[in-house]
């Protein structure tokens, strides 16, 4: 009899545990979630209109460093951006790097006399509503008509609330997961899935 009663009690605790924890982590549960299904749904590459190869881009951010991405896909001729010390437009062309400490592009004075097709932008959001989610947004613009017309999101999560973590340890995971990646047989950086989708949003 004594054997059914602590046989009651050890399922009654084992089952009181299970439900703390459950419990005790119900947001990070929901949370994950929440960030798979709207990655899924939201995530990756969205082409309204296909690229128009080689022509100018630009940039109203006021230093280079916010023009290497674009500058370095193959399609783009050259970015355009204004510096915010000197105030002089330049336009950035990417060059043939010889060494590793070489940056990989040149500036020169804009040349006015070449337009810029598309305007390049680049935002993070914090999602409202959402469990420690944020979302990085990179955007197409055709200053033609001013429509957006190419898309890359990317979705962070947290998935423990750092305060609950020793040391306050991070947690965080990228949707779509976008890891570096080496070629096995050169054992040189293979383009990642931001660069290869910006090359596919490009006319044939």
């Amino acid at each position: 009899m004594d054997e059914g009663i602590d046989l009651k009690k050890l399922l009654f605790w084992m089952f009181g545990i299970a439900l703390a924890i459950i419990l005790f982590f119900s947001d990070n549960i929901w949370g994950f979630y929440r960030f798979k299904s709207i990655c899924a749904e939201q995530g990756g590459l969205r082409v309204a209109e296909p690229l128009e190869r080689n022509v100018g881009w630009m940039v109203k951010a006021g230093h280079v460093t916010y023009v290497e991405f674009p500058v370095g896909i193959p399609s783009v001729a050259f970015v355009r951006y204004r510096n915010e010390r000197d105030g002089i437009l330049y336009d950035v062309y990417k060059t043939q790097r010889e060494k590793i400490s070489e940056v990989g592009y040149e500036q020169r004075l804009a040349d006015v006399r070449n337009p810029v097709i598309y305007e390049y932008r680049w935002s993070r959001h914090a999602l409202r509503n959402e469990i420690r989610m944020s979302s990085v947004l990179r955007e197409v613009i055709d200053l033609r008509s001013g429509k957006v017309v190419s898309t890359y999101r990317t979705f962070s999560y947290s998935e423990f609330e750092p305060s609950r973590t020793p040391l306050a340890a991070p947690s965080g995971v990228t949707c779509p997961d976008d890891p570096p990646r080496i070629d096995e047989k050169t054992g040189k950086t293979l383009p990642s899935l931001l660069s290869l989708a910006f090359y596919q949003m490009f006319k044939n």
